[in-house]
């Protein structure tokens, strides 16, 4: 089962199992004790973040 969490939430080993990050950019000051790996590929493309970062499109009109 897959279940998705916010890396901020409070980590429970029991239940929570293999913390993926996954986004392209890690936040500063993230440590590296909040998730067990760091996935780069499964983040949003670069040319996206930068498109969301600087607000040249909106979420709604991106389609996959």
């Amino acid at each position: 089962m897959i279940r998705t969490k916010s890396v901020i939430s409070p980590i429970d080993r029991k239940k929570d199992g293999l913390r993926i990050l996954a986004t392209r950019i890690r936040g500063r000051g993230l440590k590296k004790t909040r998730y067990d790996e760091w996935m780069a590929n499964l983040g949003p493309s670069e040319r996206l973040l930068e498109l969301i970062r600087f607000d040249k499109t909106a979420l709604k009109t991106i389609t996959l």
